[in-house]
């Protein structure tokens, strides 16, 4: 077991270099199953396959490596189903997952090391399945609460999950017992992943400052595990928010430290979300129209930046109330869309009148209609909240799936960009609008499937 020894330390490289003649079959298994759970991406250990287990079936750990496959693929199915454009190719693999979920109860019986990872897995899968049936799962972690390997990565699965559900709160909770273990065994990467999340959960609440604190304690246990990248990322997030509450020179600071790992290090999506981030800073910091123009047009031609929905977006965050940039030939290729999206005045008044009225909790709807969104359906079965909105994609009177092109909802905080869940959600319609208080023309924001801006118009109806 030293390959999980080493990954419980976040001690990953060492844990994929693990040599031994013993049981190789079951140590690749090892080695593909730390690949996964750390989501590591490039050179990933290849599973052993179906032929080689067999010779073993009459050993004893035969049923213990059978079901260790079986839990690496529901993982893996969890990771690629929400990459499934075809609806029809996304049902074939949910119900692959439910035959894997059977078989892996079946295999893993009592085994602690096994249950663990089985609810994992789950997690994993139903994430992007069944959100409320993995918010059922979350009551079961503190059964592994002495298993340094699984905890942290538990943890980590359901603060996504709570997230998700819009349950900040419950994700602080969850998160700081995963930090807990994991600094406690010196997995300073797990660590710096679950306050990543830690951060996320503040910003929902709204609560900047404390945002910014999780990104810098996150940033330092990446420093101290020797992941510079991620460090680098930590801090460029941390720019970002600072930007936004007016603390420019902090901001700056961060902005610097970040660039200098980034243009090294960083990937095309990196650079390109750096780019966007010193644009947003540059918007913000500078008066000179000249200096603005110069810095967005180079992260326009120097990035595929509408492929980046986060770069993308942070763009359209610096540009707001910049109207001359639309009328400048040289900028006006960001607000160009080849498909117009445009909404009925009709229900852009029934958008702003159901904003107010439901306020201060948030209000959500169904829309019908694309590229020309033309009437609007209420969501009677839904759960509101000051910061949330929660439907089922299922109509629980009839059964079937609810059907529509788009989704409007609002932000009572007055703020119109995606959350996690906005952008979980925003996968199911082709368009979907956010208002934000005080619910006007000038307070909604649109967004395509993946979450990029796009721009929109209320036009009259015929």
């Amino acid at each position: 077991m030293a390959v999980i020894g080493f990954a419980t330390e976040g001690r990953v490289k060492e844990a994929l270099e693990v040599e031994g003649r013993c049981d190789e079959v079951f140590l690749r298994s090892l080695k593909w199953k730390v690949a996964v759970d750390y989501r590591l991406k490039g050179s990933v250990p290849a599973p052993p396959g179906r032929g080689e287990i067999l010779p073993h079936r009459r050993r004893r750990y035969y049923k213990a490596l059978e079901a260790l496959l079986m839990i690496q693929e529901l993982k893996v199915l969890g990771s690629e189903i929400g990459l499934l454009q075809s609806a029809s190719m996304r049902e074939r693999a949910a119900r692959e997952g439910e035959r894997i979920m059977r078989s892996v109860e079946a295999l893993s019986g009592e085994d602690p090391f096994l249950s663990a990872d089985s609810l994992l897995g789950k997690m994993m899968f139903l994430k992007e399945v069944s959100l409320q049936r993995g918010l059922n799962l979350l009551r079961e972690i503190e059964d592994f609460a002495k298993d340094p390997y699984h905890l942290p990565l538990l943890s980590r699965e359901g603060g996504e999950i709570l997230l998700l559900t819009d349950q900040p709160e419950e994700t602080l909770r969850l998160t700081a017992e995963g930090v807990s273990v994991a600094e406690k065994h010196g997995n300073h990467w797990l660590a710096g992943e679950l306050l990543l999340l830690s951060a996320e959960a503040y910003q929902q609440l709204a609560e900047v400052s404390r945002s910014v604190e999780e990104l810098q304690r996150a940033r330092e246990c990446f420093e101290r595990a020797g992941q510079r990248r991620a460090m680098a990322l930590a801090d460029l997030q941390r720019a970002h928010l600072l930007v936004r509450a007016g603390r420019l020179k902090e901001a700056g600071q961060a902005l610097k430290t970040a660039s200098k790992i980034l243009r090294k290090r960083g990937d095309l999506h990196d650079r390109a979300l750096l780019a966007s981030v010193h644009t947003l800073y540059t918007f913000r910091s500078s008066s000179s129209r000249r200096r603005k123009k110069k810095v967005l047009l180079g992260a326009i031609e120097r990035f595929p930046i509408k492929e980046n929905p986060r770069a993308y977006n942070i763009l359209w965050e610096a540009v707001e109330g910049e109207g001359w940039l639309r009328e400048d030939p040289e900028t006006a290729i960001l607000f160009e869309r080849p498909e117009v999206v445009t909404l009925s005045k009709r229900v852009a008044k029934m958008i702003m009148e159901s904003a107010r009225e439901t306020y201060p909790n948030e209000f959500g709807a169904l829309l019908h209609g694309y590229p020309h969104v033309h009437s609007l359906q209420p969501i009677v079965d839904a759960s509101r909240g000051s910061r949330s909105f929660v439907f089922s994609l299922w109509d629980r009177f009839s059964g079937k799936a609810l059907v529509a092109d788009g989704m409007v909802h609002s932000h009572p905080s007055g703020v119109a960009r995606p959350s996690r869940a906005d952008l979980y959600m925003f996968s199911r319609f082709r368009v979907n609008f956010i208002i934000g208080y005080p619910f006007s023309e000038d307070s909604m924001a649109a967004y395509d499937s993946v979450g990029n801006r796009i721009d929109f118009r209320i036009v009259d109806d015929d």
